[in-house]
């Protein structure tokens, strides 16, 4: 018979293969076990899977893992302090990185933004600025497909209107 593997064969009996007692694997050791004694979830990313899903881990196992996890954040913090007093302590993000290139780019989506809040904004100002953003966004390749696009439109028209076409009977079939 193929019995549950926890660490009190005495307390739990329970035999695998009925439909009602179905087997649980820890993903961490790989033993079955039934679903009181591997009903834990932790995270594995050490072992390969999604860190933002926590796997099924037996009794074990989670004891064992939240025990590493304890020593990794007590080792992290008796680092930090170490640095601290050497004087080598490294911030969690560094500062003074913002390059002229990155400035920019944040002032002209400011720019933008601040723009098309303004009601009432001429023909011409409004152009401008959906050249601005698209220029922003695609940079030159994107501004060259958008006046092609338009040199397109007008070039339709004056075709459909040379060709005596008007709107209701476009397209021709």
């Amino acid at each position: 018979a193929d019995y549950c593997q926890s660490t009190h064969p005495n307390v739990c009996p329970i035999i695998f293969g009925n439909t009602t007692n179905l087997r649980h694997h820890c993903r961490s050791c790989g033993r079955s076990f039934c679903n009181a004694h591997c009903s834990s979830r932790h995270r594995l990313p050490h072992f390969g899977y999604n860190p933002q899903i926590p796997e099924r881990v037996c009794e074990i196992c989670k004891e064992q893992l939240e025990l590493r996890d304890l020593m990794e954040r007590a080792t992290w913090k008796v680092c930090r302090v170490r640095d601290f007093i050497a004087g080598n302590l490294t911030p969690y993000f560094v500062t003074n990185v913002d390059t002229y290139e990155d400035r920019a780019v944040r002032l002209t989506k400011l720019t933008l933004s601040s723009i098309k809040r303004v009601p009432l904004l001429g023909a011409q100002a409004t152009i401008a600025v959906e050249t601005l953003e698209v220029l922003r966004k695609y940079g030159l390749t994107g501004l060259y497909g958008l006046i092609l696009r338009k040199e397109f439109m007008a070039a339709a028209e004056l075709l459909m209107k040379v060709a005596g076409i008007n709107n209701q009977n476009w397209p021709i079939s």
